[in-house]
């Protein structure tokens, strides 16, 4: 269980999000909308574990989230590819990060990336370089995605993979949270526009 328990996040020591107080379990799909400016990736920050909360708790089964053994992967406007390496080495390498090796065919082959596994990051578009970075999703265990804006740059078929890989996972006993513009029609998601509880 995730909480979050009277919180306070802000952006550039300004109060985005006040008394934000929230439980999540398993198997859920949290999705956040709303406007540029509205605390979306502020949030999202905020549960990866990049910026702590100025004020409030973040726990995970009554544990500080902080120093809680569990595992998050984050996804967030900068894909953080390594530009000079070619995209298997990329993929491979953040395996070997989370020393963890499993699915990693099956992750390059799920978003199409077999015809460039060779290719380095620097000659590929902003398309290709953002399915590398989904693929590492799919390489490596986490308990948690933290996604922002993960649609951007992909196309149709790329996007409906994205959302059925979101939806598996969470299936699967994960928590997705998403931050997006429009509603991505997930199922069994759970929507918040943020419009109405920015400040609250």
């Amino acid at each position: 269980m995730l909480t979050f328990d009277n919180v306070e996040i802000s952006y550039n020591d300004i109060p985005v999000f006040k008394g934000l107080s929230f439980s999540i379990g398993k198997c859920t799909i949290v999705q956040f909308v709303g406007k540029n400016g509205s605390g979306k990736s502020s949030i999202l920050k905020a549960i990866a574990g990049i910026n702590k909360p100025n004020n409030g708790n973040v726990l995970v089964n009554g544990h500080d989230f902080y120093d809680y053994p569990i595992s998050v992967n984050y996804i967030g406007h900068k894909i953080a590819v390594k530009p000079g390496e070619t995209v298997g080495n990329n993929i491979a390498f953040w395996s070997a990060l989370s020393d963890c090796n499993l699915m990693l065919d099956a992750a390059v082959g799920y978003f199409g990336l077999g015809d460039v596994i060779d290719e380095k990051c620097e000659d590929l578009s902003e398309g290709w370089n953002k399915k590398v970075a989904l693929a590492r999703l799919l390489a490596v265990h986490s308990d948690i995605w933290v996604l922002d804006e993960p649609e951007v740059h992909l196309d149709e078929e790329s996007k409906a993979r994205l959302l059925h890989a979101i939806e598996v996972r969470a299936g699967e006993g994960g928590i997705v949270f998403i931050a997006s513009h429009n509603d991505l029609k997930l199922k069994n998601a759970i929507t918040v526009n943020l419009g109405d509880f920015k400040n609250a």
